[in-house]
């Protein structure tokens, strides 16, 4: 690892500079499994999200897959994933970029978990098995995408974090959990030094933002018209 000027970065949430540089290039299937499921990542949650959209009575082959029919689940549902949408994009503030070039975000809600967006996933999709009265399918949803990324996603994730930061990453991942989240701290929390313009996050995450719409509509035209 190299240690000249080029190569370093700053460090939000005041840790010093430090030097960053390749540590080696990982290989073998998982690294190449990983990288592809991180890149196609979006299809499986559509693939899952499908799966709440299409009408129950075309796809269920156990008695027990059914429609929970209450009010609270339209109530309940749109708030679960509402929140899951609010920590994408809460989480999407804090990432620094300087430049063009991303900088190690450790502030906000990367001060307790690594994996803020994860998370905001994981409860959307659970808001939305809810919104669509399946809550049998819930822990189906969140099992899939939690091992998911915890077991592929984040590991090449992180090889790459590794990679690109050095110490600097070694040193945040013994501090704050891959998942967590890390209670300790709370009202010690402080802004972001380099905060991402709002303007910049949602076009980011419009994506998020027009899950949890499309889910929402979705629901209703399910609801509606394919009983």
């Amino acid at each position: 690892m190299t240690d000249s000027a080029n190569n370093k970065r700053e460090v939000p949430g005041g840790a010093p500079t430090v030097p960053v540089g390749v540590v080696g290039t990982p290989s073998g299937a998982k690294h190449y499994i990983g990288r592809w499921i991180f890149r196609y990542r979006w299809s499986i949650y559509m693939a899952v999200f499908i799966m709440m959209a299409i009408p129950l009575k075309w796809w269920a082959v156990f008695s027990w897959m059914t429609e929970t029919e209450h009010w609270s689940t339209w109530v309940v549902g749109g708030i679960v994933t509402f929140i899951g949408a609010a920590i994408r994009i809460y989480a999407a503030f804090y990432i620094g970029w300087k430049g063009k070039e991303r900088i190690l975000t450790t502030d906000g809600p990367y001060r307790y978990t690594r994996n803020p967006l994860y998370w905001g996933n994981i409860i959307g999709f659970a808001g939305a098995a809810i919104l669509f009265k399946l809550l049998w399918y819930i822990p189906i949803a969140v099992g899939v995408i939690w091992l998911l990324h915890h077991i592929l996603i984040t590991w090449y994730e992180e090889t790459r974090m590794r990679e690109k930061y050095g110490a600097a990453y070694k040193a945040y991942c013994k501090t704050t959990p891959r998942w967590g989240p890390k209670l300790s701290g709370f009202a010690k929390a402080e802004a972001s030094k380099e905060p991402f313009p709002w303007s910049k996050v949602y076009k980011a995450e419009m994506g998020t933002i027009g899950g949890f719409i499309g889910a929402v509509l979705v629901a209703v035209v399910k609801e509606l018209y394919f009983k």
